[in-house]
């Protein structure tokens, strides 16, 4: 196949959930490629910075559901504070120990399981930074992005993409077809 033998693989990100978008999902390519997923997010908090190239490492999550707001307390441990927003999911930094970069914030964001070619697991799709006392609002979103990359992990702020993006807006379908042609994604 083409990109294998370019070592190219293929990227997948959640654009528009709020924050910096990350890698979320990083694959060598096969000859037919499946993508899963449930609607189940987790939010997380995490002591990595939110620059191009890091990768951002969760040290502490739980399950999220919309229109709730979460606390990170001590060490960035998540608990639930109640109701927020119809359709977001809020996260205050209540952790006045945390620390990222000198400053008194978190890393923050959402995360969700996948299967990738058969291959379980959970990265997270967004990131942002959040000062003591400051709250970070996420809407999730159905969309996917697919692009082309090389020498990326699952949870990083991208650093460069290969040719053009295909964003595919979910909603309510279950399945959808793409193919890899002439350099880029197209749906079928």
């Amino acid at each position: 196949m083409q990109l294998r033998q370019q070592a190219l693989d293929i990227v997948v990100l959640k654009p528009g959930s709020g924050g910096t978008d990350l890698v979320w999902v990083e694959g060598t390519p096969q000859q037919q490629n499946t993508l899963t997923w449930t609607d189940n997010l987790l939010v997380y908090t995490s002591n990595t910075p939110v620059q191009v190239g890091a990768v951002i490492t969760p040290t502490s999550e739980t399950p999220a559901q919309t229109g709730e707001v979460y606390s990170a307390q001590s060490s960035g441990l998540l608990t639930n504070a109640g109701r927020g927003a119809p359709g977001q999911i809020q996260v205050t930094n209540d952790d006045s120990n945390t620390n990222v970069r000198g400053s008194m914030m978190i890393t923050t964001g959402l995360a969700q399981a996948y299967t990738f070619n058969g291959q379980n697991t959970a990265n997270p799709f967004c990131a942002e930074s959040v000062m003591f006392n400051a709250q970070a609002s996420f809407r999730p979103d159905n969309t996917v992005r697919l692009v082309i990359a090389s020498n990326v992990l699952p949870g990083a702020v991208p650093q460069q993409m290969f040719g053009p993006a295909l964003t595919v807006s979910m909603g309510s379908q279950t399945s959808k077809d793409i193919a890899y042609q002439n350099g880029t994604f197209v749906e079928t």
